[in-house]
């Protein structure tokens, strides 16, 4: 059975992060692998969460004359991804966790 969408809905790409075995609070997430999950926007509990990036090449924005297409700025951001590793903030984690009960 396929995920129903009807008018007005959107489609969601997903792209899993697992959470790094050496981190005791498990709150540091790097990319778990090529797959890409694609849902209904009414599924979605949490949007916009925010990481901040704790190891791996810097995030970078490009603006301006020198801003290359969406498509490659998402494609060179996309090929440093399997580098960089995230941190969940423990006050987002606590707000998350309260919501998802």
């Amino acid at each position: 059975m396929g995920t129903r969408f009807d008018a007005g809905d959107h489609i969601v790409a997903v792209r899993w992060y697992e959470r790094v075995t050496t981190d005791p609070e498990r709150r540091t997430f790097e990319i778990g692998g090529d797959e890409v999950c694609f849902f209904n926007s009414t599924e979605l509990r949490c949007r916009n969460v925010q990481m901040e990036l704790h190891s791996g090449p810097a995030l970078r924005a490009r603006r301006g004359a020198a801003a290359t297409s969406a498509l490659a700025t998402c494609a060179a951001a996309e090929s440093k991804e399997p580098q960089r590793q995230y941190r969940l903030l423990r006050d987002i984690e606590i707000d998350i966790l309260k919501h998802c009960r």
